[in-house]
């Protein structure tokens, strides 16, 4: 049985080799499995980010920072998704946000 760490790993792949399509495929498969997977959300977001769909990506990572508002990366993205729509305002925010993100404990799981 595949789990899902291997399969965000090879969603990933496709997503990095630009097939796009199987990533969101097996990044919406981890989601149906576990709605709350926040790496699976928030790279879902990045793919409607990446076709131009921003709001689509801001409801995805928008998601995805609520289940972990810890990790930077999710708060630059949405970021740049506001950023993208034309509201420097919201974008702003995010990217404050990165900052406190960074400097915010981990669990200690996180720091293993």
């Amino acid at each position: 049985m595949t789990t899902i760490p291997e399969m965000l790993d090879l969603a990933v792949q496709h997503h990095q080799a630009g097939r796009w399509h199987s990533a969101e495929l097996l990044y919406r498969e981890i989601l149906a499995i576990d709605p709350a997977q926040a790496d699976a959300l928030h790279l879902l977001g990045i793919i409607a980010s990446q076709m131009g769909k921003h709001e689509l990506a801001i409801d995805y990572i928008g998601r995805a920072v609520k289940i972990d508002g810890n990790e930077p990366a999710f708060h630059a993205n949405l970021g740049n998704a506001f950023h993208a729509l034309g509201k420097p305002e919201q974008a702003a925010r995010c990217f404050f946000s990165v900052r406190h993100a960074i400097s915010a404990p981990r669990a200690a799981t996180d720091q293993v």
